[in-house]
């Protein structure tokens, strides 16, 4: 290189010579301006060419320039697992899994099944699985006893300043003779036991009331006597009735037959919140304690199961506090209490950037999938207000 740079000055000399050129050609030299543009365009090229022609490529270096560009794509984790506890959630998984990969979002989506949600936290801790949307009750438990964490929290829409749901007792719009002050000896269908608003909220109230009364610290067995015939997945299984004292009432107007019969999972018929919605409707109860997007969900054909065909919005009312009667749309001002959302809750054992990767992940999905107009279906992830 050093031998081509010293004839570098030759090189100077007869630019310059060709500049001369340049400017008198329309004068007495030979040389027309075309002709110059080219000879100093092949005397840069033989410059410049001679002058570098003996240096190389350093392709190692070259190769890890290109690594660390690429690396700026690609998302260190290649696969997220959500667990799903029914059919209903496991088909919903897939829709969402199917529309990531036609944007292709990463990480990529995997949908794995367990029987209820106390598995799937068991199979999170042991990394079997990644995520779950889980209660706020249920989300406690999972933080306590297994160590999970919240990553994002589903957004419906309600127009405050966290994402929140409200409870509220649904009964049929015919059946005048039901209010919060007289559900004594009513059938009741609760979402499961352990749950906030088919359980929690619901007896807490009584309480406050002083309808219900509770002796010796058992409020299952209160809540049997108070209530008729009901149905509250959950009162037999061994974690919610260790000392198997929980009464038999609470389950008496579940559906399912066998083991599956008042268990706190998608087997049991009546469980959730469409499931106690459905025990409204098909299992003669009289009253719903569930989400106020339960109505909406299952009405006016957005659920094409055969018992929710024919079912309207209008023929459902909420149970106000004061003893009266509201639409179902006027949820922010008749209901039990306004509760924190449902969580999309991630193993403990997750470092902060792997969370931040899903975080960004459910958010970008959101921007592309979300709707922004103000719905009570609206299950958006609100992530930066659950953790």
């Amino acid at each position: 290189m050093t031998d081509n740079l010293h004839h570098g000055g030759r090189f100077v000399y007869r630019i310059k010579i060709m500049i001369i050129f340049y400017r008198n050609s329309n004068k007495k030299y030979k040389y027309n301006r075309t002709t110059c543009l080219i000879r100093l365009v092949n005397i840069f090229s033989n410059l410049i060419g001679n002058a570098f022609k003996n240096l190389f490529v350093n392709q190692r270096a070259t190769e890890t320039y290109r690594n660390k560009i690429l690396k700026l794509y690609e998302c260190p984790l290649r696969l997220v697992r959500w667990c799903v506890i029914s059919d209903f959630e496991k088909d919903k998984c897939r829709l969402m899994r199917n529309a990531f990969a036609s944007r292709n979002i990463k990480p990529d989506l995997d949908c794995v099944s367990a029987d209820n949600a106390w598995e799937c936290m068991l199979m999170i801790k042991n990394r079997l699985a990644d995520l779950i949307t889980l209660d706020p009750a249920d989300a406690y438990r999972a933080s306590r006893y297994f160590g999970l964490v919240p990553l994002a929290s589903e957004d419906y829409g309600t127009m405050t300043d966290k994402p929140v749901y409200y409870a509220v007792a649904v009964v049929k719009r015919t059946d005048l003779s039901t209010n919060l002050w007289n559900l004594r000896t009513k059938i009741a269908c609760g979402t499961a036991m352990g749950d906030l608003a088919g359980w929690h909220v619901p007896v807490d109230y009584l309480i406050a009331i002083k309808e219900l009364y509770v002796t010796d610290c058992h409020v299952p067995k209160a809540a049997g006597e108070y209530f008729g015939r009901s149905c509250i997945p959950g009162s037999k299984d061994y974690d919610y009735n260790t000392l198997e004292t929980n009464p038999r009432a609470l389950c008496l107007e579940c559906y399912s037959k066998g083991s599956d019969f008042c268990s706190r999972s998608h087997r049991e018929y009546f469980y959730g919140d469409t499931g106690a919605f459905r025990c409204l409707n098909e299992g003669g109860g009289d009253v719903a304690f569930v989400r106020h997007t339960s109505v909406q969900a299952n009405t006016d054909g957005r659920n094409t199961d055969q018992w929710a065909r024919p079912l309207r919005k209008t023929d459902f009312e909420l149970l106000c506090k004061d003893g009266t009667r509201q639409s179902v749309d006027d949820y922010e001002t008749c209901h039990l209490m306004k509760v924190p959302s449902r969580l999309v809750m991630i193993g403990g054992h997750r470092t902060f950037i792997q969370r931040s990767y899903l975080w960004n992940m459910l958010n970008f999905a959101q921007q592309l999938f979300g709707s922004d107009t103000s719905s009570s279906n609206k299950n958006n992830c609100d992530s930066s207000k659950s953790s």
